[in-house]
């Protein structure tokens, strides 16, 4: 049975907030399955060596390169990102538009003056 055309929609139907759709959810096990990307920073933030493409006719089987320090902190910097929240400015007032004032005490002051 279709939703008649106009009429308002049914309470609770449809897709739960934040709910991922199929793909994205089999994209995101794929990743974290096969490729490790947290790990993969992680590696990098610690300057970890890794493995690298050699050109062909280069002559050695195997190079080696390290994380710069650019690459490090770029790293680090998502890391954190994942971890931290966005800091925001927030404005603070009462329910009026008026100032709020605080009143910083000591332990055992008389909260009466």
């Amino acid at each position: 049975m279709s939703h008649p055309r106009g009429a308002p929609k049914t309470s609770g139907s449809g897709r739960k907030k934040g709910t991922p759709n199929k793909v994205t959810g089999a994209l995101r096990e794929r990743i974290e399955r096969e490729a490790d990307p947290i790990g993969f920073l992680i590696d990098v933030v610690k300057g970890k060596r890794f493995k690298a493409a050699v050109a062909a006719g280069g002559g050695r089987k195997q190079a080696y390169v390290y994380p710069s320090i650019a690459q490090r902190k770029w790293a680090a910097h998502k890391l954190a990102n994942k971890i931290l929240p966005d800091v925001r400015a927030v404005t603070l007032g009462d329910q009026e538009g008026g100032d709020i004032v605080v009143r910083i005490m000591r332990y055992g002051d008389d909260a009466s003056s």
